[in-house]
Order: structure tokens, then sequence, then C-alpha cells
């Protein structure tokens, strides 16, 4: 009986420590935002240059050939 109430009290101490290790407040997100996001930016870079192209088949505007 001595033996499983020792068992018992151990893992709830393991359980309670490691509950207290992996608690986050909750107002901060988890991660960094201080970084930027290459990928967005290169995106969007990609998406102007597309629509400054002009498209397969259309035809020039009034200082065209």
């Amino acid at each position: 009986m001595l033996i499983t109430a020792a068992a018992v009290l151990l893992v709830w101490a393991a359980l309670e420590r490691n509950h207290r290790r992996h608690r986050r407040p909750t107002r901060e997100p988890a991660g960094s935002t201080d970084l930027r996001d290459r990928d967005a930016e290169r995106t969007a870079a990609d998406l102007r240059a597309a629509g400054e192209r002009p498209r397969h088949g259309a035809r020039a505007g009034r200082g065209g050939p």
C-alpha cells in the first residue's frame, strides 16, 4: 500500500512540474513576429511585375506600333 501511494505521489509531482514548466502566457502569440515575410514580399513583387507586362495577344496602347 505504501509503495502504491509513493508511486502515485511521484507521478502526480512529475505531472505538476511538467504542467508548470509548459504553461505559457495567453496574451503573447507563440513565435516571433519581428521577422520579415520574404515569401509575401516576393509574391507581391511577382504579381506587380505580371501586371505591368502586356498579356499574350493583347493590343498595344496609343503609343504602341
